[in-house]
């Protein structure tokens, strides 16, 4: 995909002068960003494959703590209150999420051997839960404390090889019972299960986590909906998808990041009418599942090549949250993914161009 068009994060809302002055009061929002990516492909000992990361890494062949930094940066400085020029948010740290390594020990052995961002609060390695050796794999994370739980990729699709990702090899993990057993280890480590599927996969999904109660759930970036594809098949991907959120939203243990626009539609930036869908999708999240169990995450550096920039992500995150509370707000941006990925106390992080 061709991404030219050029952003700028929007401008904020009118508001009436009541709300101004409550707004103005305000500190900054805390943002824990819940799934971001280092990689890179040059390295060995990263274990990242540029066949397997595909076109993003071609943009960044290395993506770590300085362009993180950068990504992070733009939102703090670019993101503005108009009336005292004070930042609209702190950085207060970061989820780490897997890059479809070769060797995912490999990856995790080599995040520590970077000069340690004290940003990375938790890190959330990829686990194939149906090898029977899982247990061993498991057993080497929980000697790393940051350690909090593992991504399992399972988007496949039955016609379309755009939409299976790289190591899905069956359509049909959610119902195999080497699967399960391996999913049954992560309650003994006390580790979440990052969630991404497709939408008609979302049924299966339902079905075997009702089975499974007692991990912590992610469903990542939204579900994955995916526009853009004419307007009789995008119809019939919203039924599908608002079905299958509607059903997995009943399941208190999962949870959902507010991620992902520019898979859900690649060209959401380009006018009013498209990012309105998008908008769409996060209300009805947050509808659904209660800003108690909704994250926003960066995707950083996925989205960024995706045409969603940090500053332009977060800028509309937070003219659509506009309309909740602080205490919701506070949740939605950075306190939910604390509490959910159990990484203890606030902190708030200087970004000096050093970091």
């Amino acid at each position: 995909r061709q991404h030219t068009h050029h952003q700028h994060p929007i401008k904020q809302q009118t508001t009436n002068n009541t709300d101004r002055l409550a707004m103005d009061s305000e500190q900054p929002l805390g943002l824990v960003d819940s799934h971001y990516h280092f990689w890179d492909v040059t390295d060995p000992d990263s274990s990242h494959n540029h066949n397997t990361l595909g076109a993003p890494c071609k943009m960044f062949p290395r993506y770590v703590s300085e362009q993180y930094m950068e990504d992070v940066r733009r939102v703090t400085t670019n993101l503005v209150d108009e009336q005292t020029g004070r930042s609209r948010f702190q950085f207060e740290g970061a989820v780490f999420v897997e890059c479809i390594p070769d060797a995912p020990h490999k990856e995790v052995a080599w995040l520590h051997t970077l000069e340690q961002a004290e940003y990375m609060l938790a890190i959330v390695p990829y686990a194939y839960l149906p090898d029977p050796d899982v247990g061993s794999l498991l057993e080497a994370y929980s000697k790393y404390p940051k350690v909090h739980g593992v991504r399992m990729i399972l988007n496949h699709h039955p016609t379309n090889p755009g939409l299976t990702w790289p190591k899905v090899a069956s359509p049909n993990y959610l119902r195999e019972p080497e699967f399960a057993r391996g999913y049954e280890l992560l309650e003994k480590y006390n580790y979440t299960f990052e969630l991404q599927i497709n939408p008609h996969q979302m049924a299966d999904a339902e079905a075997f986590l009702k089975e499974h109660p007692n991990t912590t759930v992610i469903l990542n970036h939204m579900g994955c909906p995916h526009l853009g594809q004419g307007e009789e098949a995008d119809k019939a991907m919203m039924v599908l998808w608002e079905a299958g959120v509607t059903a997995l939203s009943k399941l208190p243990n999962i949870n959902v990041k507010l991620s992902g626009f520019a898979f859900t539609l690649a060209t959401w930036i380009s006018n009013e009418t498209n990012k309105q869908k998008i908008k769409h999708c996060v209300d009805l999240l947050l509808s659904l599942f209660t800003p108690q169990r909704c994250m926003t995450a960066t995707n950083c550096p996925v989205e960024r090549w995706g045409g969603t920039a940090s500053d332009v992500y977060y800028a509309h995150m937070d003219l659509w949250t506009r309309h909740l509370s602080r205490s919701d707000r506070e949740a939605i941006f950075g306190k939910n993914a604390r509490r959910i990925y159990r990484v203890g106390a606030k902190q708030v992080f200087c970004l000096s161009s050093q970091q």
